[in-house]
């Protein structure tokens, strides 16, 4: 994923309606994320762009990705917001994405930094300790439909 060479622009709005501070980040001509600005819950940033220039957004403090959607039919959950042609600016919202219970619970697992024996500890299935040490280290759980 990268930017591409465009004359055909698109006029945008970066919402954050999370409750985090959120990193806007485009990614640059040779896939390399550029961070234009970090928003606090309820600011907004405009930006002048182009069709093909893909944009990213990342909670500041965990680097989890944050999702977008627009009232003009872009999908909640989109994970990368790609511009489409426009005279006028265009809301797009920065939220939270929707997580299964077990991710949205690794991620608070993770956010209290829980040692390894505090995890060991726990009377959990072997299993979820495996999938929570995954998590750790690749940023999501074990694809497993979730």
């Amino acid at each position: 994923m990268r930017s591409l060479s465009c004359s055909r622009p698109s006029y945008v709005r970066f919402f954050n309606l999370s409750p985090n501070r959120v990193d806007i980040i485009w990614i640059n001509y040779e896939g390399i994320g550029v961070t234009y600005k970090t928003l606090n819950p309820r600011e907004y940033h405009d930006v002048n762009t182009f069709v093909s220039h893909p944009w990213i957004f990342r909670n500041s403090s965990t680097f989890d990705a944050m999702t977008t959607f627009t009232a003009e039919g872009h999908k909640r959950n989109d994970l990368v917001f790609k511009p489409i042609e426009t005279s006028s600016r265009k809301i797009v919202f920065i939220t939270l994405p929707f997580y299964s219970l077990k991710e949205r619970c690794f991620r608070r697992l993770r956010d209290l930094k829980l040692s390894d024996s505090d995890i060991a500890g726990f009377e959990i299935p072997r299993t979820l300790k495996d999938d929570y040490n995954f998590f750790l280290k690749n940023g999501h759980t074990v694809n497993n439909g979730e």
